[in-house]
């Protein structure tokens, strides 16, 4: 992997507020459970929508969609 690659990853992750990095030092990790709710909540969202985009594209109706979603919500987490 590139080095500057990995320089961006963390100072990404640092202005996202997930982690603290000090000069020569070794980085940690600080994520608040509020931002870690919000960026669960946005990464749900996006697949949310990548699934709804995928059963629009297969020609499903709504109304089967939710009654597939109903009954996979029901089942037991190991058949799934």
């Amino acid at each position: 992997v590139n080095p500057n690659t990995v320089q961006k990853a963390y100072r990404m992750l640092e202005e996202e507020g997930l982690i603290t990095s000090r000069s020569g030092a070794k980085s940690e990790v600080c994520a608040l459970p509020d931002l870690v709710a919000a960026l669960r909540s946005k990464l749900l969202e996006q697949e949310i929508t990548a699934f709804v985009r995928s059963l629009r594209q297969s020609g499903l109706e709504k109304e089967a969609a939710l009654e597939l979603i109903d009954r996979l919500w029901e089942q037991k987490e190991e058949s799934v």
